[in-house]
């Protein structure tokens, strides 16, 4: 979630390769042409720039990479591609598949023409938009704009993914973000989801939804004390469900900070739940930070055990 991006050079880049770049957005038809040697955020959206990715096990240096890899049915090879950036994976193209139309994923045969593919390539395109910031600012600064890849082939026996998959799994996962972030304004960020019953965690437990920190660190601010900062530095899956542990300080003797950041997912089916191992009277504020430290409140409760 804290991929080091300088998003300066992204945005001034004015060539690739040492090739010119070109401006691919048309006014005229408010269109932006996706291509590995456009102008931002055109090249940054193609498949064959470097937004590395893991999915599934397996690490992706490029979507190139990882569409390239399903042409293998050896794991090693898969495993190999997969990990290219764009150029390198697409040199390792191979035909072989057209004839049944069969592509493979860590073993699994799959129909190429089928919905489980879709289905897959769809989570694959997923976890990049996850764990990659720099594809993910691109995509999202082109809000109402219609994304096109005119280089790209539309046979959808001949090609891994035609240019009209291509465009609209990338305009699917644009507007789905926004319905997420939209339908999550309308609650609570921060939600109590009752009392804890597990040994260990017996206070109140609460539930944060996955997309308030597609881009930020969550940061618990609380004064219950030394009993609780023992427990979090164990880092207990069952306490921080779907968060890892940052850093944790001492802010005076009856106060600690602890900095939570999301593990990977694939989707945004469950919060984030954290169990409180403390009862009594004590605070707890949530705030969210973004990676330059910048913070905000985002909820704070005051709790009494009765």
């Amino acid at each position: 979630m804290y991929e080091q991006v300088d998003m300066e050079e992204i945005y001034n880049a004015t060539s690739r390769n040492g090739h010119e770049s070109q401006d691919m957005y048309n006014p005229e038809t408010n269109t932006l042409d996706i291509r590995s040697n456009g102008l931002y955020p055109s090249g940054v959206l193609s498949n064959l720039c470097s937004n590395g990715f893991r999915f599934d096990g397996m690490v992706c240096g490029s979507m190139e990479g990882f569409l390239q890899s399903l042409k293998q049915q050896d794991l090693d090879k898969q495993r190999q591609i997969c990990s290219m950036k764009g150029g390198n994976a697409r040199k390792r193209s191979v035909t072989s598949w057209q004839t049944d139309q069969i592509v493979w994923w860590k073993g699994q045969a799959i129909n190429r023409q089928s919905d489980e593919y879709q289905m897959l390539v769809r989570m694959a395109y997923k976890a990049m938009f996850e764990q990659s910031e720099r594809f993910r600012t691109a995509l999202m600064s082109t809000r109402g704009v219609t994304l096109t890849h005119t280089t790209g082939e539309e046979n959808i026996y001949k090609t891994i993914l035609t240019s009209k998959e291509f465009c609209s799994i990338l305009m699917e996962m644009r507007e789905e973000y926004d319905l997420r972030i939209s339908e999550q304004a309308k609650e609570p960020l921060v939600r109590e989801m009752g009392y804890g019953d597990k040994e260990g965690a017996r206070g109140p437990v609460y539930a944060i939804h996955p997309s308030v920190l597609i881009e930020k660190r969550l940061v618990i601010c609380t004064d219950v004390g030394a009993y609780f900062l023992n427990l979090v530095r164990k880092n207990l899956p069952d306490h921080l469900k779907g968060l890892k542990m940052d850093a944790v300080y001492e802010i005076e003797d009856e106060e600690i900070e602890i900095k939570l950041s999301p593990l990977p997912s694939d989707d945004y089916s469950d919060d984030y739940v954290i169990h409180t191992d403390f009862c009594g009277e004590y605070y707890i504020a949530f705030y969210m930070e973004d990676k330059h430290g910048n913070r905000k409140l985002i909820a704070g409760y005051d709790y009494i055990d009765k």
